[in-house]
């Protein structure tokens, strides 16, 4: 373990909308002036189509989450149909980032083909890393 004592505090979003979002981040930049932490999001991406259409959907997702631009992140969700389930989780992990202009890092991305070679249709995770 890389630390002894820590707290881990999911959150799960269920009103995907951009302004629900960006209020979740504007009150975890509430807590944080009070109690520093790192942010972790975590999210399946695009599902049950084939493998380089998943890989190619999965893209454009992350690479609006590395450009920090969730207006972008919204636009590409529904310009290309993409069925990410947790969308305004990764909204939110860019709001809150933009708003302490924090480091971000990309984690890992994979999706399922990667595990069961079953290339027909997979779905894809990402995690990302917010931290001062």
């Amino acid at each position: 373990y890389l630390f002894k004592d820590f707290t881990f505090v999911p959150i799960m979003i269920s009103n995907q909308k951009l302004e629900n979002a960006k209020s979740i981040a504007n009150a975890l930049r509430k807590v944080y002036e009070r109690e520093k932490f790192v942010l972790i999001t975590t999210s399946d991406l695009n599902h049950y189509e084939d493998y380089e259409t998943t890989k190619a959907k999965d893209k454009l997702v992350i690479d609006a989450i590395k450009k920090l631009d969730s207006l972008e992140l919204y636009s590409r969700i529904l310009k290309y149909n993409i069925s990410a389930c947790g969308y305004a989780c990764l909204a939110t992990f860019i709001e809150f980032s933009k708003l302490l202009n924090a480091k971000v890092k990309f984690l890992k991305y994979m999706n399922s083909c990667d595990v069961t070679k079953d290339f027909s249709y997979c779905v894809g995770y990402v995690s990302f890393l917010s931290y001062k």
